[in-house]
Formats: C-alpha cells, sequence, structure tokens
C-alpha cells in the first residue's frame, strides 16, 4: 500500500486562519519575546529558506490561538456596532484595513503617522465623533485582559 505524503502548509496558511498578516505569524514563529506557545515546529530541516508545517499542526495550533483570542459578548456586540457602522465586516484587528478604512474610506483626519493605536483613535473619536471609530475603541477596551 502506497504511504501518502503528510499535507505542508506555510505562514500563509496560518495566517489566513489567525487573520494576521504573514509578518505577524513569523514573529509567533520565531520571535523571541512574542513567540507563541504551541506554535508548530516546521516539517522541514532547520535553516531551510521557507518552514513548512504538518496542516494538521497548524490547524491545532490556528484553534487553541483562535480560542485564546475570542472576545467577550460586549466586545463581539461592539465589533457588530462597528461593521452596521461601515456598512460591512473588516478585521478589527488588523491595522493597514483599519487605516484604510479610517483614513481613505471614511475620510477622517489622519493622526500622526496614520498610527490606529487605542489611544489616537480615542483621540480622533473625540474629535470627529466617527460612530465607527468610537465602537472599535470600545471594541478594544472589551478585550479580556492578558491577551
Amino acid at each position: 500500500m502506497a504511504r501518502t505524503m503528510p499535507e505542508l502548509v506555510d505562514y500563509a496558511y496560518i495566517a489566513q486562519g489567525l487573520g494576521v498578516s504573514q509578518q505577524t505569524v513569523r514573529v509567533y514563529a520565531t520571535g523571541a519575546k512574542q513567540r507563541k506557545a504551541g506554535f508548530p515546529e516546521s516539517a522541514l530541516p532547520k535553516g531551510a529558506r521557507t518552514p513548512m508545517f504538518h496542516k494538521k499542526d497548524a490547524d491545532a495550533f490556528i484553534q487553541r490561538r483562535l480560542e485564546e483570542t475570542a472576545g467577550t459578548d460586549e466586545q463581539q456586540e461592539a465589533a457588530e456596532n462597528a461593521y452596521a457602522a461601515l456598512g460591512r465586516e473588516i478585521n478589527l484587528r488588523s491595522g493597514p484595513q483599519l487605516q484604510r478604512v479610517i483614513f481613505d474610506e471614511l475620510g477622517l483626519p489622519e493622526t500622526e503617522n496614520r498610527t490606529v493605536s487605542t489611544p489616537a483613535l480615542k483621540k480622533l473619536y473625540e474629535e470627529t465623533g466617527s460612530p465607527f471609530v468610537g465602537y472599535v475603541v470600545e471594541y478594544r477596551e472589551k478585550r479580556p485582559r492578558g491577551r
């Protein structure tokens, strides 16, 4: 009977599953301070140009990470309100998506360096009263502590 090859995936697969950038996944995999416990080991030898991971290990990591970062009911409500104010869903954890929506689509005044940090968004909300920005701030403030 022929042996089947294990299915391998890369950073892009894990990033898509988590809704984060590939750079964030690289930090999870290699960052000294931000390495995530349980991140799968590469199935390729050390020093391989592009690490590949067993799909089953990657899926297990994705599932654990999503469970760890699941929001509270209050946070989910703030997210739903933000989506309603915008008219569609976006990844509220994605800085680049928030920048495009807030500054390019909604045309709100740009913060210094187009930052979408919570303090900068609080100030922007005070200045503009944008419901979307207000819900994003609320979403962030409802995030479970320690995450």
